[in-house]
């Protein structure tokens, strides 16, 4: 790690040679840095919107609404059919001009409101597999679809994968027992919320036992994927990791060494502009952290 790290001429150059770093972007302007993989959000779209404007509603909003009045000749859509295929089909094309900047893969979120039913989470992410090939996109070696992280959610990831051979990522993870349960059902990769789990304990720690009880630091966050990502190492499981909700870059150094991060383009800037004297000497790897005994104990892989 020493050698990488003085090789690197800043803290995102540092971060790039241990971990797969992710823009929650569609471009990188102003800085010297090509991601190898990309995902496709909400958040994506909003900004896209706000940063292109009319030329985003041309190049992807209105072809999406013409897939959409197609398939509503053939099938009859209801408004809100047709609202659910406009979103499907406008985070396939978004995802097909990603591919074309990108050597990796792309991960695609689905329709969270689909996330207690498994049933329609299936044919949620089959409907927008078809939307995905029908844009040219090599669907099985391309596509990632983030599957949120509840009971029916998991359940229907483990189905897909097996079944149908899809690549899924089980997203909004908060816990172990989640990761644990996503692990088990063989999905490619898991997602844990670094912010969002600060946020709870902040909220919580005053109220409830669990805030205090297990938080053996003041980022909680960010034991958490490392406790997830010793977890999985430990058991010898291709399960892969992505952190998330990363708002600082005192957070992505700190978890150095998982296998994704999504962060933001503001973050990566911090980071490209920053030297390599701010970036920790080990990585995640390397570090013992014992989160939430009662589910299982977190100590790195021997």
């Amino acid at each position: 790690a020493g050698a990488a790290a003085a090789a690197a001429r800043n803290q995102l150059e540092w971060l790039a040679q241990r971990s797969d770093v992710i823009p929650d972007a569609f471009s990188m302007e102003g800085v010297d840095y090509t991601p190898r993989s990309g995902t496709v959000s909400g958040s994506l779209i909003m900004r896209l919107m706000d940063t292109q404007g009319f030329n985003f509603i041309e190049e992807e909003i209105r072809p999406a609404m013409t897939a959409t009045m197609t398939d509503a000749m053939f099938d009859g859509y209801e408004p809100e059919q047709r609202i659910k295929s406009e979103r499907r089909h406008l985070y396939a094309i978004v995802a097909s001009k990603i591919l074309k900047r990108v050597s990796g893969k792309v991960s695609i979120e689905i329709d969270p409101r689909v996330a207690y039913d498994t049933a329609k989470t299936l044919e949620e992410v089959r409907v927008l597999a078809s939307d995905c090939k029908r844009v040219g996109i090599d669907v099985d070696n391309k596509i990632i679809f983030k599957i949120p992280g509840t009971q029916e959610g998991i359940k229907a990831a483990g189905i897909l994968t097996k079944k149908d051979g899809f690549c899924c990522q089980v997203t909004h993870v908060y816990s172990l027992a989640q990761a644990v349960a996503a692990t088990e059902q063989g999905v490619a990769v898991v997602q844990p919320y670094v912010g969002r789990v600060n946020d709870w304990y902040k909220t919580h720690q005053d109220k409830n036992v669990d805030a205090t009880e297990y938080a053996t630091s003041d980022n909680p966050g960010v034991e958490l994927v490392r406790c997830i990502y010793n977890y999985v190492r430990r058991g010898n499981k291709d399960t892969k990791i992505m952190a998330a909700s990363i708002r600082t870059p005192e957070d992505a150094l700190a978890v150095a060494g998982v296998d994704y991060m999504v962060i933001s383009p503001g973050i990566i800037k911090s980071l490209a502009l920053s030297g390599t004297s701010g970036a920790p000497d080990n990585s995640i790897l390397e570090e013992h952290v014992e989160f939430n005994p009662r589910v299982s104990e977190c100590a790195p892989p021997p």
